[in-house]
């Protein structure tokens, strides 16, 4: 019946030929198409009927894929829906926008999705991201070397505006191993020895940057001085802080703040983290498919990637749990300003070990070294090279049905531990670990505090986009821009993230290549 009907046409009153003469164009989609051809009259019931029902297929149609890319620039998506609008009036996020030929800051999916305006600044910055990732980094916009935009005198650094409560971590019940051979548990006997072997390496680094990366109290202080109040302050950061966590595996320290202001705007805007929104939705794949990543943001974002559970944890309201992700749960907690915990992560792990192995050559447990070095560790403890040797993933064991990351709690305390002996927090106490011994342990970033590259990445934004550095903090602090980056602090020596998870890292020219720098 349906291939009748897109075979017929409007039926003229004095012809011969029933079905041989097309409705005038002007005709189409009103309730009686009345027409005039070749001085006949016509009536086109069947081709308005026509009309009508495939105006009705058009959400599915678009849905589905059928019409391709829903772009403005795709003549068969804003044909039909222009035609839905006419027609039935409804809609609006499909007939309205296409009727109004929107901006080309339009948010367009692979699969169809419903149109979303893309804020004007977002849509810049992606576009001047893309096309800043034409050139080689030094080519890039740079930022100033002058006074970082906040204010980092110790003084400032020490402010604490968080609640400073004890952060959870998994722990194993009393009397029960831990995984592979309860190697922790070894680690734990001995906890206080290793703890004073990390203090003495990493006290002279005690009042500089090494010991602030996660005080963030600098920026509430900039975001009330330009007139936002405290507790607003405090909630937008506190959203950051999550976007920043869920983006952290796995990463470098430069796409995971980059990724992260992209992933918070997004949702400010209410645009799904994988929709792609600038330049990379003209771009297909071999598969037909949309790039799940913005230019010069790239996240783990595959059906089963750790950024994409994650930031589904954040954005369902679930969270992140402390009990089978407690590093990137306390890495949040750290940046919202509550030091009480540990970010115990790869570099923590590895400087524990090296330290215990300073201690007592020989003494790390086998199941902390990978199996291609086992023998020659045993052969030769001073062989042990922390950066390459150490099994640094931590193990999980089911308690009472749920697998719990049980092995964390014992670098935790550890460097809780490392922080009395210090007189810092235990944020601290790892942070300067991180810095204090990360020419041992393959982190290669330079000293600087969250709070200094925040203040590097204002001050590009603001180059690239004509706006003043206040506006810009305050449109990224509320999650209205992703902010844009430089290449600096990246060294052919190592470009582990500082919550690098011990994957081999790239050279700058690879990451270049990769589309990561």
């Amino acid at each position: 019946m349906v291939d009748g009907l897109l075979n017929m046409r409007s039926r003229p009153y004095l012809s011969e030929n029933l079905f041989d003469i097309p409705v005038d164009e002007g005709t189409r989609g009103m309730i009686l198409p009345v027409g005039k051809r070749g001085g006949q009259r016509s009536i086109a019931f069947p081709q308005m009927a026509l009309d009508a029902y495939q105006s009705y297929l058009a959400p599915y149609q678009a849905y589905s894929g059928e019409l391709g890319m829903p772009s403005v620039d795709n003549p068969a998506f804003t044909d039909a829906t222009t035609q839905f609008g006419v027609d039935f009036g409804l809609l609006p996020a499909l007939g309205t926008a296409a009727i109004a030929k929107p901006s080309p800051n339009v948010l367009r999916s692979g699969a169809g999705g419903l149109l979303n305006d893309v804020p004007d600044d977002m849509a810049r910055v992606l576009d001047l991201k893309a096309k800043e990732m034409e050139l080689t980094p030094d080519k890039r916009t740079q930022p100033d070397a002058v006074q970082s935009y906040f204010d980092t005198s110790p003084e400032a650094y020490n402010k604490q505006y968080a609640e400073q409560a004890e952060i959870n971590v998994p722990r194993v019940p009393e009397g029960v191993a831990m995984p592979q051979k309860n190697r922790a548990g070894k680690v734990a006997a001995v906890e206080d020895d290793i703890a004073e072997v990390i203090a003495k390496r990493v006290a002279p680094f005690v009042g500089t940057n090494a010991q602030y990366f996660y005080n963030t109290a600098p920026i509430i202080d900039k975001a009330m001085e330009l007139g936002v109040p405290k507790k607003e302050a405090m909630s937008q950061l506190n959203k950051f802080a999550d976007y920043y966590a869920a983006t952290s595996p796995r990463t470098q320290t430069e796409p995971n703040l980059r990724s992260a202001s992209l992933t918070y705007s997004k949702n400010e805007a209410g645009i799904p983290f994988d929709q792609v929104v600038g330049p990379n939705k003209d771009l297909m794949m071999s598969g037909g498919e949309v790039p799940m990543n913005e230019k010069g943001y790239p996240m783990i974002l595959g059906p089963s990637g750790t950024h994409r559970m994650r930031l589904n944890e954040i954005e369902s309201g679930e969270g992140i749990s402390y009990k089978t992700n407690p590093k990137p749960y306390t890495f949040a907690e750290n940046v919202k300003g509550n030091l009480t915990g540990v970010t115990a992560d790869t570099h923590a792990i590895r400087g524990a070990l090296d330290a215990m192995n300073e201690r007592e050559l020989g003494s790390i447990p086998e199941e902390f070294i990978l199996k291609p070095f086992r023998e020659m560790y045993k052969d030769d403890p001073t062989s042990f090279d922390p950066a390459t040797m150490v099994d640094d993933q931590l193990k999980s064991q089911k308690i009472k049905g749920e697998s719990v990351q049980t092995e964390y709690a014992v670098f935790s305390d550890l460097y809780k531990n490392v922080a009395k002996k210090l007189g810092v927090t235990p944020a601290e106490a790892q942070a300067l670990a991180w810095f204090g011994t990360g020419n041992k342990t393959g982190l290669a970033s330079p000293e600087k505090t969250l709070v200094d590259l925040i203040s590097e990445r204002v001050d590009v934004t603001s180059k690239a986009l004509g706006q003043t550095k206040d506006e810009v903090f305050k449109k990224f602090l509320s999650g209205k821009i992703p902010l844009m980056s430089f290449v600096g602090g990246v060294t052919a020596a190592g470009t582990a993230g500082l919550l690098g998870e011990g994957k081999p890292a790239m050279s700058p020219e690879r990451m270049y290549q990769a589309g990561i720098i």
